[in-house]
């Protein structure tokens, strides 16, 4: 039978077994999880009731600021709650790992 993300048969992945999303090594490569993401960890599946529910999973409280300056983006996605990129004047693209320009300078039209 096919798992459907969004079914509460595919919390399958969502306990401690190994290789499953909260198995010890899982919770080692992000040890503050649970600070982070609102969840219950005493609860069967973190709390989560379905795979999208899981990978929907909602910011506690004052964990992701949000700008109030139009012009800041604060984060395009949930992985990097907080990750300020300050671009220096006449320093041209901001870049990212290896040296490539990110991708959201030719969104702004080169304007940092």
């Amino acid at each position: 039978m096919e798992r459907v993300p969004g079914e509460p048969r595919a919390t399958y992945v969502l306990d401690t077994k190994k290789n499953h999303r909260f198995s010890k090594e899982a919770l080692n490569a992000m040890p503050k999880f649970a600070s982070t993401f609102e969840c219950g960890p005493k609860a069967k599946h973190y709390g989560f009731t379905s795979w999208d529910d899981f990978f929907t999973r909602r910011f506690r409280s004052g964990v992701r600021p949000v700008a109030t300056d139009p012009k800041t983006v604060t984060s395009a996605a949930e992985s990097v709650p907080c990750d300020p990129l300050r671009p220096v004047k006449g320093a041209g693209p901001p870049t990212g790992p290896r040296e490539r320009p990110r991708a959201g300078f030719g969104f702004l039209r080169n304007r940092p």
